[in-house]
């Protein structure tokens, strides 16, 4: 995959619905749990070497290496909606991974889910990758 600088900028809270680890289900609307605080990286894990921080109430992440980096909640989830809004300052290729695992010690992803977020080949964002790196649902234009 193509790699270069990238800011990616989360607006306003990020939010999911669900439970971590919890099998006891809450009623609609008591069970979301806001991500992001707007101040700092407080519950969030960086995986790799990219630079992530967080400025005015977003988090922006750039990519200072060839290699890949994430960032990921510290707590898992196994069934839950995310909201979020981004923003791509300048071309790459990113996404957001969900339902996703990271071979330990290494920034690579051993399964999971991708929602792509790409500048450089524009129709892309929006897609759904699988596990096996292969489209899942094709972005529409």
């Amino acid at each position: 995959m193509f790699r270069t600088a990238f800011s990616l900028m989360f607006l306003f809270l990020v939010t999911l619905a669900g439970w971590a680890q919890n099998p006891k289900p809450k009623l609609p609307g008591e069970d979301w749990v806001s991500l992001f605080n707007g101040k700092d990286l407080s519950g969030w894990v960086k995986v790799g070497n990219e630079k992530w921080e967080v400025e005015n109430g977003t988090i922006h992440g750039q990519g200072i290496t060839k290699a890949y980096g994430y960032l990921r909640t510290e707590q898992k989830y196994k069934d839950f909606h995310l909201s979020l809004r981004f923003k791509c300052e300048a071309d790459g290729n990113s996404g957001v991974f969900f339902h996703s695992d990271f071979k330990p010690g290494t920034a690579d992803v051993s399964q999971g889910l991708q929602f792509e977020i790409d500048r450089v080949v524009g129709h892309h964002s929006g897609g759904l990758y699988g596990d096996g790196r292969a489209w899942i649902v094709w972005p529409a234009p």
